[in-house]
């Protein structure tokens, strides 16, 4: 029943429609709703610098009523009023206060279009993980395939030994340990490939019933960058970084802005037509009509723009010391991560020089087996290490792909 089941899982992760990660990516890009909410958020902010604007255009309103005055009568003032009036307000100067607010809303665009292009290689970073980690467990999957259908072969070998009398029982028993020790890793890693799957599946946004195959394999190259590289391009490209300084300069922009506010103000207001009872200038039934320059000067709030001004310079310092922070700790992540990459490509190495001993070593076991020389303990033990160097292999080179992607987030470059 257990064995049935074992088929019944493999058969189902292996059928499926291929998938290579470039078609992947490309369903997770159209769909992903992070970079669909920043794309909005990008939008929101261009409508926001239209409105910031528009400061700069007189507003023009028209007011038209009928008036009627309850009060005592007096023959100068009319009881009642048609109003048709056309009016004029106009922002003349504000010593650049909207300016400056209009440029830290053009930094905003600028940071955002960043936080868009950092979304989508970060949706590929998250993406290769996760392909990668499929991969893995369909190797290991493969990997122990290949070991039950040699663990058949030794139970054969162990059988017509014990029928001639050259081994005990205790041999067949080894082989059958080793059988459900791998039944048993293989329902695990299936479980683990199918999660991998899953979380594919989460960021393409695939179905959860289609069956996903991959195609792709995951080679080991040598990543040919220096430290030094990897430190310089960070600091131009890495997306804290990037945030933080497009932070600070937004924060210098409504600062400035904030000061501004405390300057004066010069407009024109103008105004025309049959205006209401208690801004007539006449008492005749006439259109009229005013014109007139102001000069609008704070002179005392109680320190409100000020304390306004206070707090922007406050969070103005904040953001410059978290990103003196944020430097700190992404050059010792830079180098801690590039040394643990140069240790992983030497782990592969020593991991191929071990599986080519340990192939080596099985044929030699395996000869001496067929004489008689060794024993069928001896041949599981050796087959058992040829097992772990293979397994190896897969993982130390899913260990360094894995640390390619961590310093592709780190330093903002792509391999």
């Amino acid at each position: 029943m257990k064995k049935t089941f074992l088929l019944i899982l493999i058969i189902n992760t292996s059928w499926a429609n291929s998938d290579n990660f470039m078609s992947l990516f490309n369903k997770a890009l159209t769909k992903d709703p992070l970079i669909q909410q920043e794309k909005l958020s990008l939008l929101e902010i261009k409508h926001q610098i239209k409105k910031a604007k528009a400061e700069y255009y007189p507003k023009i309103k028209a007011i038209i009523g009928k008036e009627k005055r309850i009060a005592p009568k007096e023959r100068s003032i009319e009881l009642q009023k048609t109003v048709s009036e056309l009016r004029l307000d106009y922002n003349l100067y504000q010593f650049g206060a909207d300016q400056k607010k209009i440029q830290a809303l053009e930094q905003k665009i600028h940071y955002k279009k960043q936080l868009i292009k950092y979304a989508q290689d970060e949706l590929k970073r998250k993406l290769e993980e996760a392909y990668l980690k499929a991969i893995t467990h369909k190797k290991h999957l493969d990997l122990i395939k290949k070991e039950l259908r040699y663990n058949q072969y030794m139970t054969k070998q162990v059988a017509k030994k014990e029928h001639q009398g050259l081994v005990g029982q205790s041999d067949a028993m080894e082989i059958q340990m080793r059988q459900a020790t791998f039944d048993n890793t293989l329902l695990k890693i299936t479980q683990d490939y199918q999660h991998a799957l899953n979380q594919i599946r989460k960021l393409a946004f695939i179905p959860s019933h289609q069956k996903v195959k991959l195609d792709d394999d995951i080679s080991h190259r040598q990543l040919k960058v220096s430290k030094k590289e990897l430190l310089k391009a960070s600091q131009l490209k890495n997306m804290n970084l990037s945030n933080l300084h497009s932070q600070i300069l937004t924060s210098e922009h409504e600062l400035n802005a904030s000061f501004l506010k405390r300057m004066p103000t010069l407009k024109l207001k103008a105004r025309y037509g049959n205006m209401k009872i208690d801004d007539t200038y006449t008492t005749n039934n006439t259109q009229e009509g005013l014109v007139g320059f102001y000069l609008e000067i704070p002179l005392f709030d109680a320190g409100k723009k000020k304390a306004q001004e206070d707090i922007k310079e406050i969070h103005h310092k904040k953001i410059q010391l978290k990103l003196k922070k944020a430097e700190h700790n992404l050059e010792i992540d830079i180098i801690y991560n590039y040394e643990k990459l140069q240790n992983a490509h030497k782990l592969y190495e020593l991991a191929q020089i071990n599986l080519a001993n340990a192939q080596r070593y099985f044929k030699k076991v395996l000869a001496e087996y067929q004489r008689g020389i060794k024993s069928s303990l001896d041949l599981v033990s050796a087959r058992d290490r040829l097992y772990q160097f293979e397994l190896n292999l897969i993982k130390y080179n899913k260990d360094y792909q894995s640390l390619k992607i961590k310093l592709e987030q780190l330093s903002g470059l792509t391999f």
